[in-house]
């Protein structure tokens, strides 16, 4: 076998050198961008002060703690919340069977159940009661929740503090369900408010995790009420106070505020990102592409990655401009950045996965904060049609109970649709215009369609 020839040889030797060159150029160029942008990138104010006050809050905690330990720490949230989830992982979560059991979307047909698969669930309910009932006074009583600001939104799939809050939605829910068959719609509603108040409870966070939560709560409670009261069945007092403690959920942070602090755990937790990434890749995509995420995070790469994370720097900044307007108006502007996201190349995997997340966090939590506005409405007009034996004509008629003023549909700009039926007096139809912001006529649906109460 003939030797190379030694030309051969220099010229690989020579295209060696110039890899090594240019992948030496570019590391310290990408470098140099990565160390200005993130030195641009202050802590946000929003997180500070957040962090201040959980360090104030903690300090009292101990303050009060004394020789009855952890009881005497009820008298702070945090020890409280501290407590109830502590039991709920010893007592809930080990109880596969009872978990299984409320883990079911009729609640609204209860009365139709077979009779032992009722019972069978009244049990499970009466078994954890006592925990349940701590989850309603810690609700009362208020936050903050956790000992630090929730986590980044897009890397909390997984946060157990987020699975937590959901189980906990769950448990007195299903306990409302059981109340309102036991006659007790009292203590049903009763419940229903104090997981509105969770949403309250969060309210000092200032992460888009937070921010999301609140309003999906909201959300969350709304629904539910609706799935489990019929028509004529909410009690007009109760639904009044429910309504009013929704009425009472303002945002401490706007949402530019949010997408700061998101950013700020991005940028701090940049490799953490990548590693997760990686895993999504190999679940949605297959092997393959998992094995090429950890390539790309390789030293070889190491270029690449600073581009990446530049570019979601700098396309997150845009974010934060977006004003703290109702969502039909800065449409045009998120569908700006968008079409940034969409020109990125391949190369920028995680800004690709990332960035799209904070887009529609704004629509999200528009769709969360219209049904929020809807369950408050509609309380108020099955109220109005239980003291007055009819619907009002329109929402003129309960505006002083809406605190002197009609809420506007955030994908519209104008009054929330409201619609009775002459031949139906009995019934009402409710909606919000939704995603596609087009009157769709009540007809219901996620991406096209309108957001429905009644």
């Amino acid at each position: 076998m003939k030797k190379p020839k030694e030309w051969v040889v220099m010229a690989l030797l020579v295209f060696a050198l110039v890899c090594v060159c240019v992948f030496i150029t570019a590391l310290h160029m990408t470098n140099r961008s990565v160390e200005h942008a993130v030195a641009e990138v202050e802590k946000p104010e929003a997180l500070v002060k957040f962090e201040e006050m959980i360090s104030a809050s903690t300090e009292a905690a101990e303050a009060v703690v004394g020789t009855e330990g952890i009881a005497e720490s009820r008298r702070d949230p945090l020890g409280l919340w501290a407590e109830v989830f502590e039991r709920k992982h010893n007592e809930w979560d080990t109880d596969k069977h009872c978990r299984a059991k409320i883990n079911r979307d009729d609640y609204y047909d209860f009365d139709k159940w077979p009779e032992a698969t009722r019972q069978e669930f009244i049990e499970c309910i009466k078994k954890h009661r006592e925990l349940i009932e701590l989850i309603v006074e810690a609700a009362e009583i208020g936050g903050p929740i956790f000992p630090r600001a929730v986590h980044s939104y897009v890397l909390a799939a997984d946060f157990q503090g987020k699975r937590d809050i959901y189980d906990i939605l769950d448990m007195p829910i299903a306990d409302a369900v059981v109340r309102i068959h036991e006659g007790d719609a009292d203590m049903a509603f009763r419940e229903f408010i104090a997981l509105a108040k969770i949403a309250d409870a969060l309210r000092d966070d200032p992460s888009l995790c937070g921010m999301r939560l609140r309003f999906f709560i909201r959300y969350y409670v709304g629904w539910e009420v609706k799935k489990t009261f019929k028509r004529g069945e909410v009690p007009s007092d109760l639904a009044l106070a429910l309504a009013g403690q929704l009425g009472q959920a303002e945002e401490s942070y706007t949402m530019a505020e949010a997408v700061e602090v998101e950013r700020h755990f991005m940028i701090n937790t940049f490799p953490q990102f990548s590693e997760l990434g990686i895993a999504a890749w190999a679940d949605e995509m297959g092997p393959f592409w998992g094995t090429a995420g950890w390539v790309y995070t390789r030293p070889m790469f190491k270029p690449l990655y600073n581009v990446d994370q530049v570019k979601f720097i700098d396309i997150s900044e845009l974010l934060m401009r977006i004003p703290d307007q109702p969502y039909f108006e800065i449409q045009p502007e998120l569908d700006s950045v968008a079409e940034k996201i969409e020109d990125l190349t391949f190369t920028q995997g995680y800004s690709t996965r990332a960035l799209p997340e904070l887009v529609d966090s704004f629509e999200s939590l528009a769709w969360y904060r219209a049904s929020a506005d809807l369950t408050r409405i509609g309380l108020l007009l099955e109220r109005h049609y239980a003291l007055n034996g009819e619907y009002p004509a329109s929402l003129e008629d309960i505006r002083s109970e809406l605190g002197g003023a009609i809420p506007l549909d955030p994908f519209s700009g104008e009054p929330y649709r409201y619609k009775t039926y002459e031949e139906h007096p009995d019934t009402f139809l409710l909606y919000s215009l939704g995603r596609n912001m087009k009157d769709d006529e009540g007809a219901e649906g996620w991406d096209h369609g309108d957001i429905v109460w009644r």
